[in-house]
């Protein structure tokens, strides 16, 4: 997936600040990348934003993978959508990312 097509309208990329610094939302981990603005409810005129790596974001959209395996609370009542044992958020995300180019991500 190149950039142009991940980038939408409420996604894009700024580069004022190394990377390195911005935290992710998702899995609290440095080097995100990817700016999503948001209404906080703090200000309800100002956006503010939420920094994210592709791959987590990607996550956020996808569902993790317990959900892919129908494991998660969406299909049983005790599930729960946290990483498998011994993966951390971002390692999850990553995983979910490789499945989705080698094509074997199902999304129904």
């Amino acid at each position: 997936m190149d950039a142009g097509r991940r980038q939408s309208v409420l996604t894009y990329k700024l580069y004022d600040d190394p990377p390195l610094k911005r935290v992710c939302a998702h899995c609290d981990e440095e080097g995100a990348t990817e700016k999503i603005p948001f209404i906080g409810a703090g200000s309800r005129l100002a956006p503010d934003c939420l920094w994210f790596h592709d791959e987590c974001q990607l996550r956020n959209v996808l569902g993790g993978l317990k959900h892919q395996q129908k494991l998660c609370h969406c299909y049983i009542h005790d599930g729960d959508n946290a990483p498998p044992e011994g993966m951390t958020k971002h390692q999850e995300a990553e995983e979910i990312m490789r499945l989705v180019r080698l094509g074997q991500w199902s999304y129904g």
